[in-house]
């Protein structure tokens, strides 16, 4: 249920783009959101920039992904992959949309306030489901979100439950193995974790009596273990919830506010699920033993005064598209790292083998095909 930690050595060098249009499994995207709408001052040198920013946190290198052109500048916050991992959605605050990037970093808007979507504060507050359907924690419109993965309508999550819980001002959310919703709510007038199932259904999981303490960010692996980031007068606790039972709750981390890892605003989970990430307010990032809470940094500051969202680009295993990981898909990957020497001139068809998109298949691509290969997606 609950695993353990395998630390990587650690380099410096600048991460490579690549050329076959897709994310590389496991690197980490955050955001560099902007509060003043990328304006100007007297001099016309911008107050800010919004960026994304690509993160490899086996090797330590990163690059900038995107940079959002002045006019689309909107207080980017929540971000979230397509579970084939070559989607990527962002959400922008002040500009009602969710924008959807593709790994070469061209954007389109994806929904905008025509689709219900108003005001989306809030730490990782999209998420998709294993079906592809997408959800939105709107903040704004009080409400949650699931837009199908086949189109159409959005429909209303959050109908009042028997105990009368509901939706007030959702935060951040993520969506378990078996379609759970868990969700971070402002509340009136506590902040809550709050489980939405597929009845209609709103349970509570966790609150905080304080009005002065705050729940920031909610996680889910693929077993279904639900991790929750509080801040607290006294520092920061990350707490977990095997299987996603409140009576299981433990605190998995907890340090006073003098320790970098207690600037951390939103956590996620590492595709393999060994490790938790954290990200503080510098773009350090933290890697957590989801067992015992010790970590490690695996991306050093980078600078930034608000950093609320960040994705892990999925892992990724189908070769053959059939819909499943299994040993067709083997076999293919050892075909390729047998013959292809060059992906794109010497067989063309291993192209989709090349997993961390540097133009060849070799041991490092099979390291990402064996974490699918053992159980994800």
């Amino acid at each position: 249920m609950l695993r353990r930690i395998i630390a990587g050595c650690i380099s410096v060098a600048l991460i490579d783009p690549g050329t076959a249009g897709q994310f590389v499994p496991g690197h980490v995207f955050v955001n560099r959101p902007s509060f003043n709408l990328c304006e100007t001052d007297d001099w016309g040198i911008p107050f800010d920039e919004e960026r994304i920013i690509q993160l490899d946190p086996y090797q330590q290198v990163s690059r900038v992904f995107a940079t959002l052109p002045r006019e689309w500048c909107g207080f980017i916050t929540g971000m979230a992959f397509s579970p084939d991992g070559r989607r990527l959605r962002v959400s922008s605050a002040q500009l009602w949309s969710i924008l959807e990037f593709d790994a070469e970093g061209n954007f389109t808007v994806a929904l905008n306030w025509n689709d219900g979507i108003r005001y989306t504060e809030g730490c990782n507050n999209i998420a998709y489901d294993r079906n592809g359907d997408f959800y939105v924690a709107n903040y704004g419109g009080r409400n949650v979100l699931r837009f199908p993965a086949d189109g159409g309508p959005a429909e209303v999550l959050d109908a009042p439950a028997p105990e009368g819980l509901h939706v007030s001002l959702p935060w951040s959310i993520a969506i378990a193995p078996n379609g759970d919703v868990y969700v971070v709510d402002r509340g009136t007038p506590h902040d809550r974790l709050l489980r939405l199932d597929a009845e209609g259904g709103v349970y509570l999981v966790d609150q905080i009596v304080s009005f002065i303490d705050g729940l920031t960010s909610v996680t889910v692996d693929a077993s279904g273990d639900v991790y929750s980031l509080m801040h607290l007068s006294h520092g920061v606790e990350i707490l977990g919830y095997p299987a996603g039972d409140p009576s299981l709750r433990f605190v998995l981390l907890s340090c006073p506010p003098i320790l970098p890892i207690c600037g951390a605003g939103v956590i996620a989970v590492s595709p393999d699920g060994s490790r938790i990430y954290a990200l503080d307010v510098g773009f350090s990032v933290f890697s957590i033993d989801p067992v015992d809470g010790s970590h490690d940094v695996v991306f050093p500051p980078g600078g930034s005064a608000y950093d609320c969202g960040m994705a892990v680009v999925p892992l990724r295993g189908d070769l053959n598209g059939d819909g499943i990981v299994d040993l067709d898909d083997y076999t293919l990957m050892n075909f390729c790292i047998g013959s292809a020497i060059d992906v794109a001139d010497t067989n063309p068809r291993c192209n989709v083998a090349d997993l961390d998109v540097d133009g060849d298949v070799d041991l490092f691509d099979f390291r990402f095909f064996q974490w699918a290969f053992g159980g994800a997606r």
